[in-house]
């Protein structure tokens, strides 16, 4: 059974109007802010609508990404906490003048 509802012009531009302006937020908040790739692909592992690389490396080990393999060269990734990482391997490559910046860093790691 199906029932018609009769509205004015004005009542219906008013409903089309709000809608659009709610899917319109909708698909603001749905920005893609960082992207992480394969370092030797280029391939897509994770989008994110976080502000900082620390934010969306969190979120996808939240989620269970594996990020093998991912680039993250230039991530400021100070106090991150990848307490449910999966950590088989980790490769960390640093100069002899940055050794005390990459200690403290993965002194700070929180696994």
């Amino acid at each position: 059974m199906s029932k018609t509802i009769t509205i004015s012009d004005s009542t219906w531009d008013k409903i089309k109007n709000q809608v659009q302006e709610e899917t319109k937020d909708v698909k603001e908040k749905k920005k893609i802010n960082i992207t992480i790739k394969n370092r030797f692909t280029g391939a897509i592992i994770w989008e994110s609508e976080k502000t900082t690389y620390k934010e969306a490396v969190e979120d996808a080990n939240l989620e269970g990404v594996d990020l093998k393999g991912a680039n993250l060269k230039g991530a400021n990734l100070e106090g991150i906490n990848l307490k449910y990482a999966k950590t088989e391997y980790c490769k960390i490559n640093f100069s002899s003048s940055e050794y005390t910046q990459a200690k403290q860093f993965i002194e700070g790691l929180k696994l």
